[in-house]
């Protein structure tokens, strides 16, 4: 890891069930968080996290700054890397 590391990808393999469990609920539950116009259950919230994290579809990213992690696509992962990379060149 390079001194500008911000953000680390953490790959679910590594994590175990509860972990990956507690973090996904604690992303679905945080404030803000919109599924659109109809409210799902947290077990459904729970069930499409979990889908979307084991086929790739969402990716966990741990900030080592703030110490806080999110829940992004790779796209959007890659574009927060790209902001990143050019706010360090500047």
């Amino acid at each position: 890891m390079s001194d500008k590391t911000v953000y680390v990808i953490v790959p679910y393999e590594t994590l175990s069930e509860l972990t990956i469990q507690n973090l996904l609920e604690s992303y679905i539950t945080r404030e803000g968080t919109d599924y659109g116009q109809n409210e799902l259950t947290i077990d459904v919230k729970l069930s499409k996290a979990k889908r979307d994290l084991y086929n790739g579809s969402v990716i966990i990213v741990w900030n080592i700054i703030t110490e806080s992690f999110q829940i992004l696509t790779p796209a959007e992962y890659k574009k927060l890397e790209n902001m990143r990379n050019n706010s360090d060149s500047e």
